[in-house]
């Protein structure tokens, strides 16, 4: 979200204590303050239908195919399992080490 006046990205949540912000956020906007000029302003939480369709279609473009995400698993299972040989090994080397 930007800010309407100046278009900076640095906003942050404004105080709630008007009387307006109370309707407002029946209408599920919330009451917003940009960092840079000061501007007050109210942003709706809710999604259109339109911002709807866009997440779900980019969620389906966006998604990895099932045989790079089985090659990410195996690696981290790969890992995981030499991570605890090693462990392992550390383990028997101080026992040994501490019998001696």
């Amino acid at each position: 979200m930007t800010c309407p006046k100046c278009g900076s990205g640095r906003v942050r949540l404004s105080s709630t204590a008007k009387p307006e912000d109370r309707l407002e956020a029946l209408e599920g906007k919330v009451p917003l303050r940009c960092r840079e000029c000061g501007r007050r302003f109210y942003y709706s939480t809710q999604e259109t239908e339109l911002e709807r369709l866009q997440k779900a279609v980019k969620v389906r473009v966006d998604r990895p195919d099932s045989k790079s995400r089985r090659r990410k698993l195996a690696i981290q299972l790969a890992f995981a399992v030499f991570a605890l040989l090693a462990a392992a090994y550390i383990a028997k080397t101080i026992v040994e080490f501490s019998l001696e």
